[in-house]
């Protein structure tokens, strides 16, 4: 059973209602999904509405950032399918845990999904986009095991030291000039 999560806020630019629309593309597969953070109305009602997939959604609500890590490290796929995001932090953890990223192209994000080999990219509000990313990762469990090393190993250039360092080395050649 392939383990789905996506861990977010409740506000429509995180695409909760994107992912949960997609699933309905994916019920001759076998996942769970996670939500981790609180759901709007809105969303609980889609997902309640929808009698194929929501005995496979476990809506853990807001948790602290231990549950959230632990969820991280137990999950396969972390799908974050936002309309808008700055860097990205929720995927640089779920990278940092071992998850295959499933991501919308929107921000900071494509910066951390190297498509095909540790994740995949779909076009921002695509359902059928993102079902076809996550339809990927399940049907190819060899590529699944290889993209999450490749995913913690991708992690591993946003350390603290290597981004000071880079920091570092910009200043020094900016002052130099």
């Amino acid at each position: 059973m392939i383990q789905l999560l996506f861990a977010g806020r409740p506000t429509p630019h995180k695409g909760l209602s994107v992912l949960i629309e997609s699933l309905q593309y994916l019920r001759d597969l076998q996942w769970e999904l996670s939500i981790v953070g609180e759901v709007c109305k809105t969303d609980l009602d889609f997902i309640r509405g929808n009698a194929n997939t929501a005995e496979r959604i476990t809506l853990y609500g807001p948790v602290g950032w231990n549950v959230v890590a632990e969820k991280m490290r137990g999950s396969d796929i972390l799908i974050v399918p936002s309309n808008y995001e700055t860097f990205g932090n929720v995927a640089l953890e779920g990278m940092a845990s071992g998850c295959v990223i499933v991501a919308s192209k929107a921000g900071g994000l494509v910066e951390f999904v190297d498509e095909g080999k540790n994740g995949f990219l779909f076009n921002v509000g695509d359902s059928k986009g993102l079902a076809h990313a996550i339809r990927e990762c399940i049907m190819n469990p060899l590529w699944l095991d290889t993209a999450k090393l490749k995913s913690i190993e991708q992690s591993k250039m946003y350390s603290w030291e290597i981004i000071v360092a880079k920091t570092l080395k910009l200043f020094e050649s900016l002052i130099s000039q």
